[in-house]
């Protein structure tokens, strides 16, 4: 009995031994994309080449209805820019709100959500808001904005979504003229893919 309790419990040393013997080491950033399985382009999804442009129509009838407009932030979002991708990048959402209108002013908000299924990549961002003449009511360019998927974020080389917001003020008349007669806005996104040259500085 003895003999056969040793060699049980020699055993489970050797077991423990084996489970135990754990390395680790850190990795570039190179590595870790290599690492990361190359999938194709997910069924659904259109593939784009970089410069990538999205321009989005927000009908005015559905921003300033009247059961919008009780509310004390007016707002409009869409998540149908998901279906575009842009080398890894994919501009989730965006979201065109109004803050509380005070003291005769007015704050429009373009927001958007903007991520990558890299642990990390640069990108040149621009959000522009267009009235319905197709003039530029607001605009704003992101360069070099680091983005990368959640997950990835939690190494120390790697970056998570982000949230560009582009705001615009103006006088609460101006804002009145913008959706006059139901006038629908354009919201503009460009994403630029940011190429090893541009980060040399070449």
């Amino acid at each position: 009995m003895k003999l056969v309790t040793a060699i049980a419990l020699g055993m489970l040393f050797a077991a423990s031994t084996v489970v135990a013997q754990v390395s680790a080491k850190p990795i570039t950033e190179n590595q870790a994309k290599n690492m990361e399985a190359k999938k194709k382009v997910p069924e659904g999804m259109t593939e784009m080449k970089s410069p990538m442009l999205l321009e989005l129509k927000v009908p005015a009838a559905d921003f300033t209805s009247a059961t919008v407009a009780k509310m004390k932030q007016r707002s409009w979002a869409t998540t149908a820019t998901s279906k575009f991708v842009c080398d890894k990048a994919v501009v989730k959402s965006v979201e065109l709100k109004d803050t509380i209108h005070r003291r005769g002013r007015a704050t429009i908000e373009v927001k958007t959500q903007i991520g990558t299924t890299w642990f990390r990549q640069d990108i040149n961002l621009t959000l522009a808001l267009l009235a319905a003449d197709g003039h530029e009511v607001g605009k704003k360019t992101w360069r070099h904005l680091t983005i990368g998927n959640d997950w990835g974020s939690l190494l120390v080389f790697g970056s998570h979504t982000k949230q560009p917001t582009l705001k615009i003020k103006m006088p609460q008349t101006d804002f009145i003229k913008l959706f006059g007669d139901n006038q629908d806005l354009t919201i503009r996104v460009v994403v630029d893919i940011v190429g090893d040259h541009e980060r040399k500085g070449e």
